[in-house]
């Protein structure tokens, strides 16, 4: 993630006191990478207008204890003795840890919003503070709070450096800042579920992705720390299937719960682009990278069969021809192996513009990718990672995709029952005033309550004399709306449709007007 901040002061805090007017910031994937009164050459994923702004460095709040956040003002006006016995301490034993994240949630809320970017903090359950100091993206140097009354000492048996090293042991450096549920733990399935059923349930949503995270990525000297639930709970399983079961257990938790809410809501996942390499498994890839199944615990191939995901969208981030990792085979390897999952094929839209496909006679592989998709049956679409590379059209994309490959208004693939279709719009109307003309039509009575057939866009097309008024053709959608009464304008002699299409993106037969 790249970030250029620019049109502001920026006060550098160096031996100088250098204070900078109209001054460009770079970041790069969290770190300044240039600080200067030149724009910077490059390309940024975001950019930020700092105007009337003075940039600085965060300020680093030496000693909290952030939780006792909640407890200000309390007891004011008594003695450190009085207040400490009769005020702090009733309270603190009443706390447990929802109690503690929640007042470290709002201390961290308050020094966030005054520009402070990192803490020293020590206080207890220090386990529940790490965890809201993660979610927020804070810096933080954390302890454990160590009392000692006794004039015996020895760190090895004292309970709080015995606290302190468990919190070490977990948090110091742990996983890049990142919190692992450990799925083995029926809880946190359970958690990470009542959180997307909340999602569900209160939102009218289309569907529920995740990203590739399962088991975190190996990295060199970090070790999954689950020996604990492992020896809990594997009974004598060997601890790869064991990690693979956790992570199915939780995808077939999650498909349930988002069906049982809302049938038609999607549910899909990204996975890593190589599920196995052919050299480990004789139904892999010929590939000889990351393996989802060996590595991150992801039987992706499973999901699809048992039916636990609606959709997948693979990785392919890398060239066409990228030896570890070729795309051009991997797309077809995924269209191959669907086993009744949609596959929409994620690509790098800054590697493909950089990559020149000379085999095509082409600067980039954009041509190449677009056709290779298209004609593999399985995948249904393109997913153009990341967002900021088409909006800032990088080298073009956006450019190319909205004049050559996807220049009409597409209609998302249907899906469930192909048989269903919704009913039809009716009264449709052609309605001028003055020099405006409108196309209205009344919506298809719902039920009492949500279901996957109800009505929640409409499609209009316009089709010129002599056109054949084909709905197939997406070169004659105007319009792709979720209200009754569209801007038109019209001809003489032009024909509009309208047709319904319901949740699962099921389209109703069109109803036709005539314009003369």
């Amino acid at each position: 993630m790249s970030i250029l901040i620019h049109n502001c002061t920026a006060v550098l805090m160096d031996g100088a006191n250098t204070v900078l007017p109209n001054a460009f910031v770079a970041v790069e994937d969290g770190k300044i990478t240039w600080v200067g009164d030149r724009r910077p050459v490059g390309f940024f994923d975001e950019r930020i207008d700092g105007e009337g702004g003075v940039l600085l460095p965060g300020l680093v709040n030496c000693h909290t204890h952030t939780a006792m956040t909640a407890m200000r003002g309390y007891g004011d006006g008594h003695d450190l003795q009085d207040w400490l016995d009769n005020f702090i301490f009733p309270v603190e034993a009443k706390w447990d840890d929802r109690a503690i994240r929640a007042c470290t949630a709002l201390g961290l809320a308050e020094m966030i919003a005054t520009g402070t970017t990192c803490i020293a903090d020590m206080y207890m359950h220090m386990d529940a503070v790490a965890q809201e100091i993660a979610a927020a993206g804070i810096s933080a140097n954390l302890c454990c709070g160590g009392v000692l009354f006794d004039p015996v000492f020895d760190p090895k048996t004292h309970h709080d450096c015995l606290q302190q090293e468990h919190m070490a042991s977990r948090w110091h450096g742990y996983n890049n800042g990142q919190i692992l549920f450990d799925p083995a733990y029926q809880e946190n399935r359970d958690f990470i579920c009542k959180v997307i059923k909340d999602i569900v349930d209160r939102y009218d949503i289309d569907g529920i992705h995740i990203d590739d995270y399962f088991y975190p990525y190996p990295a060199p000297g970090k070790k999954i720390p689950d020996d604990a639930s492992y020896r809990k709970f594997a009974d004598g399983q060997n601890i790869a299937d064991w990690r693979r079961k956790n992570v199915d257990l939780l995808i077939e938790q999650l498909h349930s719960t988002i069906k049982e809410a809302k049938p038609w809501v999607r549910f899909g996942v990204s996975p890593f682009g190589i599920w196995r390499n052919k050299r480990t498994d004789p139904r892999g890839s010929g590939s000889t990278g990351l393996q989802n199944y060996d590595d991150l615990y992801a039987d992706v191939i499973l999901w699809a069969k048992k039916g636990w995901v609606d959709y997948l969208a693979p990785q392919l981030y890398w060239s066409l021809d990228t030896k570890a990792a070729p795309s051009r085979h991997l797309a077809q390897w995924w269209n191959d192996n669907a086993n009744g999952a949609d596959i929409y094929i994620g690509w790098d839209v800054k590697r493909t513009m950089d990559s020149p496909d000379p085999g095509n006679n082409d600067r980039n592989e954009l041509d190449t990718k677009v056709r290779l998709s298209r004609r593999l049956p399985n995948v249904k679409g393109n997913v153009w990672w990341h967002g900021y590379w088409v909006t800032g059209n990088y080298k073009g994309a956006a450019d190319s995709l909205a004049m050559k490959y996807q220049s009409t208004i597409a209609l998302p693939p249907a899906y469930g029952d192909l048989k269903k279709t919704p009913k039809s719009v009716s009264e449709v109307k052609i309605d001028k005033t003055g020099e405006e003309a409108f196309l209205s039509w009344e919506a298809p009575r719902r039920g009492s309550s949500e279901s996957e057939s109800d009505v929640v866009r409409y499609a209009v097309y316009e089709f010129f004399p002599g056109e054949p008024q084909d709905t197939g053709d997406p070169q004659t959608i105007v319009a792709l709306t979720p209200f009754t009464r569209v801007r038109i304008y019209p001809e003489p002699g032009v024909t509009f449709a309208v047709t319904a299409l319901d949740r699962m993106n099921r389209e109703s037969h069109p109803i036709f007007i005539y314009y003369k």
